[in-house]
């Protein structure tokens, strides 16, 4: 478990003041798209508890919520998007004391979606959205940054295991895949209209690199290219091997390489 993964740390590495960031498993949260409420910022929280009650298969009333900032260039004027954290309570506390346990606190909580914005947003052009896919082990995971801030996501429900199958599994997955992200792309495009998607950066299976950007480069509308983090990071001398193990990264390996850069993005 957590705890003892801190423990086995712990001993080691001098850990007691380093700045711990933990990444939450996708089954401790719910991460909603809503509208802001009409009401001062600082009450938004609050304000949404209750529209939250049937999204959620946890007690809303002391559950653990936070209304993601949206950059407010990217709202259209009858419309203000936002994205809303939930997790139970329980779940929280039990985060919070395999640290306490040790002597250690956590930094930041770190959601899949937040981690793989931290990746994505290292890559954003000035003035331009930035959108980057992943695979993991049971499904896909696409998130779009502006401003490094997460303006949108999707879950694709696509395993690794179809995506390094056979040919007709492959590209049955491959298309499945596609289909997601265009739509993906068509809401972002509608709901955020005022800002311009630059690119798409992808993440792909091990050995299916040039299949996977060159079918998504068909199916939609923006550039498409393998994700190169080397911009955005100083990996030092051993920037080309790095940067090669990052190409093939699955999703977990991202979100853990996510949540430690959280330093480097400002949110």
């Amino acid at each position: 478990g957590l705890a003892q993964a801190l423990r086995a740390l712990q001993r080691e590495h001098p850990i007691d003041d380093a700045r711990l960031v933990v990444c939450v498993g996708q089954g401790g949260y719910r991460l909603v798209a809503t509208e802001a409420p009409d009401v001062p910022r600082d009450e938004w929280a609050d304000a949404l508890r209750w529209t939250l009650r049937d999204q959620v298969d946890f007690p809303v009333d002391d559950a653990i919520i936070d209304v993601l900032e949206v950059p407010e260039s990217t709202r259209l004027r009858q419309s203000s998007p936002t994205l809303t954290a939930v997790m139970a309570r329980t779940d929280h506390a039990a985060i919070e004391l395999s640290a306490d346990d040790l002597g250690l606190q956590w930094a930041a909580m770190e959601l899949p979606e937040t981690a793989l914005r931290n990746l994505c947003a290292l890559a954003e052009e000035d003035g331009k959205a930035h959108a980057l896919l992943a695979f993991g082990e049971s499904q896909g995971l696409l998130v779009i940054t502006f401003q490094k801030e997460l303006v949108m996501m999707r879950h694709i429900e696509v395993p690794l295991s179809a995506m390094t199958g056979s040919i007709e599994a492959r590209n049955a997955a491959l298309n499945r895949a596609a289909l997601e992200v265009l739509r993906t792309l068509d809401t972002f495009e509608r709901v955020h209209s005022q800002i311009t998607l630059d690119r798409l950066s992808v993440v792909p299976p091990a050995g299916q690199g040039d299949e996977v950007i060159a079918l998504l480069a068909e199916q939609v509308y923006v550039p498409v290219q393998a994700f190169d983090l080397s911009p955005g990071v100083n990996l030092g001398g051993q920037a080309d091997a790095q940067t090669e193990s990052v190409a093939h990264a699955g999703a977990q390996a991202l979100m853990a390489l996510g949540a430690a850069l959280r330093p480097m993005v400002d949110v």
